[in-house]
């Protein structure tokens, strides 16, 4: 009736969303959801021009195995966050929501919400191998033949690039897995994992077949090693802070959560490609709109990261320093390391 009055009433809604949203943060840290959920709520009856409520509310959904709910808070994140351009807030709800649709079964809606994402982050290595996957859940074995290709694996085997080993043992864990055959995948999966522990692709596959599984340890067990590997991929950490919610882990799942939540810069490897004279890694730094526990901000900082090239057994044959520079949340930074060496298999990096 007043519309002269609507960023005054618009900036008094979101000064009673505020404490709220805070607030629901709060009892997530005291692994109290219920009482999280009830603020998120209100604060979403109260203002919505912001995704955060719907976004942690989201998260509770998911860690509690209620995927209903959780895609539908996504799907309401994902929508303001493109509505109000906050760029981060809307690649996190999106991925997630795909996620969700994958986890469900729900192939079909999950590839336009996938193929959203791949558009506006194109060097996600990880999301366009899961939308492999439901390339070819849904029969469109030609798109993801191309997309596999892409990121420079063989069919079927998306990922940042196999750390060695039978690429014929990985072809046939990752169509039990396709298959829904998860007891199976995790077996052959785990067969890679004895013989080569730092085979990356290998260990999000065994992930994944205990996600199916719906085993919670072992999906923690398995994103914790991955973690290790990549220590700034938020979606590990993710799946860490999931398996241990499913392990009743309360107090550790609520780290892992906080330190999603309070990274400043996510990194993805979009390939890993060892000759017999050395190795490359490719991939992005991206900024993200970190908080801490409390809520507040974390400005953009430089860092450094060492990158370790690894043989078979783990040992370090050669390491590459990169400098990535103060990123703001959607900026992106690329990154290129290679190093000389004969056997190298594997990779890890970590904050120095």
């Amino acid at each position: 009736m007043m519309p002269a009055c609507k960023e005054e009433i618009s900036k008094v809604r979101y000064s009673g969303w505020v404490p709220l949203v805070n607030g629901g943060i709060e009892f997530v840290k005291q692994q109290n959801n219920d009482s999280a959920l009830e603020l998120f709520r209100q604060a979403n009856t109260i203002y919505r021009d912001k995704p955060a409520a719907f976004l942690n509310g989201g998260v509770i959904f998911a860690n509690t195995g209620q995927t209903d709910s959780a895609i539908v808070y996504w799907q309401k994140a994902a929508e303001i966050a493109e509505r109000t351009n906050a760029v981060e807030d809307r690649n996190v709800a999106t991925r997630n929501l795909g996620a969700m649709y994958q986890k469900a079964g729900r192939h079909q809606d999950a590839v336009p919400v996938l193929e959203r994402y791949v558009g506006w982050v194109p060097k996600d290595a990880e999301v366009k191998r899961a939308l492999a996957v439901s390339y070819r859940a849904t029969g469109q074995n030609d798109k993801a033949a191309v997309l596999e290709k892409e990121v420079g694996v063989a069919p079927a085997a998306a990922g940042a690039g196999a750390a060695g080993g039978s690429a014929a043992a990985m072809n046939a864990a990752i169509g039990l897995y396709n298959e829904k055959k998860y007891a199976e995948s995790a077996t052959a999966f785990e067969q890679i994992v004895a013989k080569e522990p730092y085979n990356r692709d290998a260990l999000f596959g065994l992930a994944n077949s205990y996600i199916g599984l719906k085993n919670g340890p072992k999906l923690a067990e398995a994103a914790a090693r991955l973690a290790e590997i990549e220590p700034m991929n938020d979606e590990i950490v993710r799946m860490l802070a999931n398996g241990l919610r499913m392990a009743k882990k309360e107090t550790q799942a609520n780290k892992a959560a906080i330190r999603v939540l309070s990274m400043p810069v996510a990194v993805a490897v979009s390939q890993f490609a060892p000759t017999a004279a050395g190795a490359t890694i490719t991939g992005t730094a991206t900024g993200r709109e970190a908080q801490t526990a409390q809520g507040k901000p974390v400005a953009p900082a430089a860092l450094n990261l060492t990158f370790e090239f690894l043989d078979a057994k783990g040992t370090v044959v050669a390491n590459q320093q990169v400098d990535i520079p103060a990123l703001k949340p959607g900026a992106s930074h690329p990154i290129q390391v290679t190093a000389q060496g004969a056997g190298i298999a594997a990779w890890r990096y970590k904050k120095t």
